[in-house]
């Protein structure tokens, strides 16, 4: 089975607590090239989704992203970081000057920052997030499997077909040889 290196998974997992959303792409790459982008308060999990991957792929290019909410977040504390907030507004305020683009910080440019606003939610522990987490991954790997698979069978479909080009090409060439040292 030919399995191509280009693929793309997404997963869901929501329940009362916790709503969870895996997005996974792949390209070729002659190793493995693993980058993850998740909220910090998983980053206690990194080296077990490093693990789970590194199980399924063994090589490309593979961009992970993570992104959580917490329901019920009435019961939980929120977190602003301010001085991540004046740091991210004064480095966008620098690229305005430096670039001379004709824009303005706005609070949205700043809230893009996972960092800025953080959830800390009791209801929540370390065990029952890597479960859910890396359960929702190993989907998202299936998932991102069967578009391998799929993208093997579509290049081998090419493949074979570029062959037969090839091998009717060379029959062709052997018939105009012959007839070429015949005369």
């Amino acid at each position: 089975m030919i399995k191509s290196m280009t693929g793309y998974g997404r997963e869901s997992f929501l329940d009362e607590t916790l709503s969870l959303d895996i997005e996974m792409k792949s390209v070729n790459s002659r190793y493995l090239d693993l980058s993850i982008r998740m909220p910090n308060q998983l980053n206690f999990l990194e080296d077990a989704i490093r693990k789970a991957i590194k199980n399924r792929i063994a090589r490309g290019r593979v961009d992970l992203f993570i992104r959580t909410s917490k329901k019920n977040l009435s019961k939980s504390n929120i977190n602003v970081d301010l001085d991540t907030a004046l740091e991210m507004k004064e480095k966008l305020e620098a690229i305005i000057e430096h670039t001379g683009i004709k824009s303005a910080v706005n609070l949205n440019d700043i809230l893009r920052n996972d960092d800025v606003l953080t959830y800390d939610s009791p209801n929540l522990d370390e065990e029952y997030l890597k479960e859910k987490v890396l359960a929702t991954i190993n989907n998202t790997l299936s998932i991102l499997d069967t578009m391998r698979i799929q993208e093997g069978e579509h290049l081998k479909e090419a493949l074979l077909e570029l062959l037969g080009k090839i091998e009717d090409n060379t029959k062709k060439i052997e018939q105009l040889a012959s007839n070429i040292t015949s005369e």
